[in-house]
């Protein structure tokens, strides 16, 4: 029944973002559709406009040339075939989850497609969940061991978008954990840690690859919107680093995990009880900050018919709104150091987020999509009453949010 369930609930919410789809193009999709309509027709010259390497955009249009459409692609028949390629990342998160022996899976697998961070974009012509679902690959052939063939799908989820590169080191570490890497080293026993980094050689060609493209652009980023008319140059230039990253992640996860955060309340008191002096200065400390840190200077946070930058705009304008923003931004973390995780090589995900987060002077909640995805995956088991909770947050929040997004009113 359990099944059942959750399998007719997943079905009727795809089948419903399917028919609340806009019918114009949202956002970015006036870059990427072109891309694709050019992969469909065979015309091979990549968009400039494009930030990322196309290998979505080819993917999609070696579909719609194999299925006819090549000389009438149409921007609703590029979603559906897209929807066909991004219902598979919700399979594929199951298959994780079981790998990772959660007896949750079912309600936890549902709680991952009602996300409101991610539901809406498996229905327009965005890279986030096809990059997803390539990495979600990564893990689950990762968990089984088949690190030749992670090795390979990590090299090609470079193509979707070249930023995977720090979550294919995540993984690389994951698998040398898995194969109790660390403890030969404190044994000095080499012959099998030279093994397992031999096995993972297809992990470093990722990185080099990575490096290799890195130095032939010129940068990380391929181009950009507007880059075609030289209004992009420049857009995703790393010259510092921009906490705020990290300051809409926790509030991000505080809106998606409050079930999880409210009960582990006694474990935050306990914390708390246990060092009183250390986590007031800790707390004093990051307020600070937090306060001379709160950048969102990029000139595409300025945009108001973004969500996002409306709450940034907000909180850089109003300072008691900011300070009060700072009571979920360090419950959140709070809850995080309360959080057990799966295995000691889950651990990892905290400082590489940090680290792929920090560089990226664009402020925006679809560069969560992967470390919130991957995070619910490397929780401990969960009871399914708790997702169950969860599940009840997301689904008025994300109707309500895809709704206003399908009509218009705003976007992520």
């Amino acid at each position: 029944m359990l099944v059942g369930l959750t399998a007719l609930a997943a079905v009727a919410a795809y089948w419903l973002g399917m028919w609340l789809a806009a019918d114009g193009f949202t956002k970015d999709e006036i870059y990427h559709y072109p891309q694709i309509e050019a992969f469909a027709e065979g015309r091979f010259e990549i968009n400039r406009d494009l930030a990322m390497l196309p290998g979505y955009h080819a993917i999609i249009g070696a579909l719609a040339w194999a299925g006819g459409l090549g000389g009438a692609l149409s921007l609703p028949a590029a979603r559906v075939i897209s929807w066909g390629l991004c219902s598979l990342a919700p399979v594929l998160f199951f298959l994780c989850a079981r790998a990772l022996g959660k007896d949750n899976r079912f309600s936890l697998s549902l709680a991952f497609l009602l996300s409101p961070l991610l539901f809406p974009f498996f229905f327009i012509l965005y890279t986030d969940i096809p990059s997803l679902l390539f990495l979600l690959g990564v893990l689950l052939l990762t968990l089984r061991r088949r690190y030749q063939l992670a090795g390979l799908m990590a090299v090609l989820s470079l193509l979707l978008r070249q930023s995977n590169v720090i979550w294919v080191f995540f993984f690389a570490l994951v698998a040398l954990g898995q194969e109790g890497v660390w403890a030969r080293l404190v044994q000095r026993d080499f012959r099998p840690v030279l093994h397992a980094l031999a096995g993972l050689w297809l992990f470093v060609f990722a990185g080099l690859a990575f490096l290799a493209f890195v130095y032939w652009n010129g940068g990380i980023a391929l181009g950009g919107p507007g880059q075609a008319r030289g209004e992009g140059v420049g857009m995703h230039r790393v010259e510092r680093l921009y906490p705020t990253q990290i300051y809409l992640l926790l509030f991000t996860m505080f809106v998606l995990f409050v079930p999880l955060h409210i009960r582990n309340l006694p474990r935050i008191a306990r914390m708390i009880r246990r060092r009183p002096v250390i986590c007031l200065c800790i707390g004093v400390m990051s307020l600070a900050f937090y306060l001379w840190t709160f950048w969102a200077d990029h000139p595409w946070n300025s945009n108001l018919s973004y969500l996002r930058n409306q709450i940034l705009q907000l909180l850089r304008e109003d300072l008691y709104l900011r300070i009060a923003a700072f009571i979920p931004m360090a419950w959140t973390l709070c809850s995080l150091c309360v959080t057990p995780l799966q295995r000691r090589s889950f651990y990892y995900l905290y400082p590489v987020t940090v680290a792929a987060l920090l560089p990226v002077s664009l402020v925006e909640p679809r560069y969560f999509i992967v470390p919130v995805a991957l995070f619910m995956l490397a929780k401990k088991r969960e009871s399914t009453p708790l997702d169950l909770w969860t599940i009840a947050v997301y689904a008025p929040v994300t109707g309500l949010l895809y709704y206003r997004i399908s009509q218009g009113g705003f976007f992520l």
